[in-house]
């Protein structure tokens, strides 16, 4: 059975929202981790970007994390315009295989390099 669940977190400290937000995936997730998760923060975390996302696998919350800054963070039916924000989307879908990939932009904006 798949499961899908999201939140948000406006907290102003980086470390509470990321909190908020796992725990509470966790909380829905029966503590069973996700098979992809998706965390996009507000520029305002960028820096804590990999951080939060090696935290949801070392914290066996996901096994795939992808992520990304974003101007505009949406979660729980609220699109976050401005200030600080965290969400969290996460899907588990036992037996699926996902094999995520990094794509870096390059100076030129039209061309970008995929690494496993």
């Amino acid at each position: 059975m798949v499961t899908v669940t999201s939140t948000l977190s406006i907290a102003s400290d980086s470390n509470t929202a990321f909190r908020d937000v796992s725990t509470s995936v966790g909380r829905d997730f029966g503590n069973e981790p996700a098979t992809l998760a998706a965390l996009f923060v507000s520029p305002h975390r960028a820096n804590a970007l990999g951080s939060f996302a090696t935290d949801l696998i070392q914290n066996e919350l996901a096994h795939h994390v992808i992520g990304c800054t974003a101007e505009s963070i949406v979660g729980e039916g609220r699109e976050i315009e401005s200030g600080p924000a965290c969400a969290l989307w996460a899907i588990r879908s036992p037996g699926t295989l996902v094999h995520p990939y990094r794509a870096t932009g390059l100076e030129s904006h039209s061309e970008f390099i995929i690494q496993p």
